[in-house]
C-alpha cells in the first residue's frame, strides 16, 4: 500500500507543478511593446537646376573645343581601344565614351538616379549611384554610360545636332529634366593626334604626365606632348570589304599574274608580288590619284571601296586601303604616320621589313598612259616599271629620311600594327556583326564619379 501511494505521488505532483506553473505565468500582464526610435526624417528634395553640365568625353577629354562635339569614330572604338591598351595608365584613365555629368551635390548618403531618353544616337538607359561620405564639394562630376545606338552610329554620314536628355531622382524623388545639344560629327571625321604645347597646356601637360603611358602612342618632349588617336584609324581599314575579293579575281582574270600567294608567298619576290606590285596595278588600272587633305584640323577619312569607288584618296586614306589588301591575304603589315605624311611597311617571316609608299602610285598619272579594256601587255609593262620606281622610291625615304627620323625627332612618328590591333578594332564596314562584336566586349558599367577635369 505505501509503495503504490509512492508511485501514484511521483506520477501526480509534477504534473501538478507544471499546471501550477502555466496558470502562474498567465496571471502577470504582458510588458507593454518598446517605442520605436523614431528617426528623423530627411526632407525631400526641392526641384530646380541640379545638373549644370553635360559634355563628350570624346578626344581624352582634354581640349575644350571638343567638349560638345560627339565623333562616331570615338564613340564606337574607345572600349576596344581600352581593352588594346590594358597596360597604359593614361588609355584608361583619358579614353572614354561616356558622357561626363556636372551635378549641385545633393550631399552624402543621397542615392542620385538618373535616366537618360532615348535619342537619334542613343538608347534609354537608367543609372544609380550613392554619393559617398568623402564627397563634400559643393560640385560633383560623374561619368554616365551612354549606351549609343551602335546602327545608328556606323550610319552617321554628315553632321547633325542632336539632344541628349535625363531626368534626374534624389532619393526616387525627380527634381530636375536636363537636355543638352551637341554636335554629332560624320562617321568619317577623324583628329590624328591632339598636340599639347607647354606654353599654352603647362597644367594640361601635367596631369597628363601623372599617368604611365605604358605602349599607348603618346609622345612627350620637351617642345610638346601629342596624344594619339591613330589605332582609332582601325575601323577604316577592312580586308573582308568584297570589293577586295573583286579585286584580286581582277588581278588573275585580267593575266598579270596567274595567282596571288598571299601569306603562303616562298620568298620575298612573290610576297612583294602578291601585295605592293599587285595593288601598284590596280590603282593604276582604276585610274586612282592623290587629292589633297587639309591635315590642319579634322580629316575626313574613306575607306578602300570610296577610294577606288571615287578613283581618288590621299596618303593615309591611300596607307589604310593597302593595309586592308595586305591583311585581307593574312600579310603583316603596318601603317606609320611620319611627319605630314603615312606609309606603310609589310614584314616577311623573318621580320623584314620591306618600305611601301602607295602615294607615289596616285601621284604619278602623269608617266603612264590610262590602261586599255582589257589591259594589254603594254600596260603589264608599264606596271611593272611603275612599281620598281615605287619600291626605289619607299625604301629611299625609309633610309635616307625616316629611319633618322626615328632616332632624332621619335615624338613625330607612330606605328600601327594592323593585324594586333584587329582583335580589339573591328571594321566598321562588317554591318551588323560590328554591333555583335562590339556588345560581347561590353560589361555592365554604372555611374563613376570623376575628379574635375581642368
Amino acid at each position: 500500500m505505501k509503495l503504490r501511494t509512492y508511485l501514484l505521488l511521483t506520477i501526480v505532483l509534477p504534473l501538478i507543478a507544471a499546471c501550477g506553473d502555466d496558470v502562474t505565468n498567465h496571471n502577470y500582464p504582458a510588458p507593454p511593446p518598446a517605442e520605436e526610435e523614431k528617426q528623423p526624417q530627411k526632407p525631400p528634395f526641392e526641384e530646380g537646376k541640379w545638373i549644370t553640365d553635360a559634355h563628350s568625353m570624346c578626344y581624352f577629354d582634354i581640349l575644350p573645343e571638343n567638349r560638345y562635339t560627339l565623333y562616331p569614330v570615338w564613340l564606337l572604338q574607345a572600349d576596344g581601344v581600352k581593352r588594346a591598351y590594358e597596360d597604359s595608365e593614361f588609355a584608361q584613365e583619358f579614353i572614354s565614351d561616356d558622357i561626363r555629368l556636372q551635378l549641385r551635390n545633393p550631399g552624402a548618403g543621397t542615392r542620385i538616379t538618373l535616366r537618360m531618353e532615348e535619342s537619334p544616337v542613343c538608347h534609354a538607359l537608367e543609372r544609380s549611384v550613392v554619393v559617398p561620405q568623402d564627397k563634400t564639394d559643393e560640385t560633383i562630376y560623374l561619368a554616365f554610360p551612354v549606351k549609343w545606338n551602335v546602327d545608328a552610329l556606323l550610319g552617321w554620314h554628315a553632321d547633325k545636332m542632336v539632344e541628349l536628355t535625363w531626368n534626374l531622382l534624389l532619393d526616387g524623388k525627380e527634381v530636375d529634366h536636363y537636355t543638352q545639344q551637341l554636335n554629332c560629327r560624320s562617321l568619317h571625321t577623324y583628329y590624328g593626334n591632339t598636340e599639347l604645347i607647354p606654353t599654352e597646356h603647362a597644367q594640361l601637360i601635367d596631369e597628363v604626365k601623372r599617368y604611365d603611358f605604358g605602349s599607348y602612342p603618346v609622345k612627350d618632349t620637351e617642345n610638346y606632348c601629342s596624344l594619339y588617336a591613330t589605332p582609332f584609324i582601325m575601323g577604316y581599314v577592312d580586308e573582308h570589304s568584297p570589293l577586295v575579293e573583286k579585286l584580286k579575281e581582277e588581278v588573275t582574270a585580267d593575266g598579270y599574274f596567274s595567282t596571288l600567294a598571299g601569306a603562303a608567298y616562298d620568298t620575298p619576290e612573290e610576297l612583294l608580288a602578291t601585295t605592293a606590285q599587285a595593288f601598284t596595278y590596280l590603282m593604276m588600272k582604276h585610274r586612282v590619284v592623290y587629292t589633297i587633305s587639309d591635315s590642319g584640323g579634322p580629316q575626313y577619312v574613306r575607306t578602300i571601296d570610296d577610294i577606288f569607288r571615287n578613283h581618288q584618296g590621299y596618303c593615309m586614306e591611300l596607307a589604310i586601303a593597302f593595309a586592308s589588301w595586305c591583311l585581307n591575304q593574312g600579310v603583316v603589315a603596318t601603317i606609320e604616320f611620319v611627319p605630314g605624311h603615312a606609309v606603310n611597311r609589310i614584314f616577311d617571316n623573318e621580320e623584314n621589313a620591306y618600305p611601301v609608299d602607295m602615294t607615289c602610285v596616285a601621284s604619278w598619272p602623269h608617266l603612264y598612259q590610262p590602261f586599255a579594256t582589257p589591259p594589254t601587255k603594254e600596260d603589264f609593262g608599264q606596271a611593272d616599271w611603275l612599281f620598281e620606281n615605287v619600291m626605289k622610291i619607299s625604301k629611299k625615304n625609309d633610309t635616307e629620311k625616316y629611319e633618322p627620323g626615328r632616332i632624332e625627332n621619335p615624338g613625330e612618328y607612330d606605328t600601327i600594327d594592323v593585324i594586333a590591333l584587329r582583335h580589339f578594332l573591328p571594321s566598321f564596314n562588317i554591318g551588323d556583326s560590328y554591333a555583335h562584336t562590339r556588345a560581347a566586349w561590353e560589361e555592365e558599367e554604372g555611374l563613376k564619379f570623376k575628379k574635375r577635369r581642368f
